[in-house]
């Protein structure tokens, strides 16, 4: 018979966070956020540069092997970003991903902060 702490302790995720779990993270919507935020428009990043802050605990914390596995929850944000005006989505060729697509259905993409959301800032 083996022995087991009963009191629990730091367990490891079996399996990551579904992403839109995932994309509610405080460290990976904060990372969003401040690349969505610092990121002069008309310059794009790519989901991958979000990803790639993260650190390996905070990788781990969602369940993910790599800052790869973190890509979907990525799209997640910025298809929510997208909805609320705040940024725009591209394929890499430079044509705009349509509303109708899902984050689902896409390879690569590109986000650009929207222009307009900050020629009125209110500082």
């Amino acid at each position: 018979m083996s022995w087991s702490w009963p009191f629990g302790g730091p367990e490891k995720k079996i399996k990551p966070d579904p992403p839109m779990v995932a994309a509610n993270d405080p460290a990976l919507r904060a990372y969003f956020e401040a690349m969505l935020d610092y990121t002069e428009p008309p310059a794009v990043f790519a989901p991958s540069e979000v990803a790639m802050k993260l650190s390996d605990a905070e990788c781990e914390s969602l369940g993910f092997g790599t800052w790869r596995d973190a890509l979907p929850a990525i799209k997640a944000l910025a298809w929510e970003a997208r909805a609320l005006g705040n940024c725009l989505i591209y394929h890499p060729d430079g044509k705009k991903v349509p509303q109708n697509v899902s984050w689902m259905e896409v390879g690569p993409i590109r986000i650009m902060r929207n222009a307009k959301v900050y020629l009125e800032d209110d500082w």
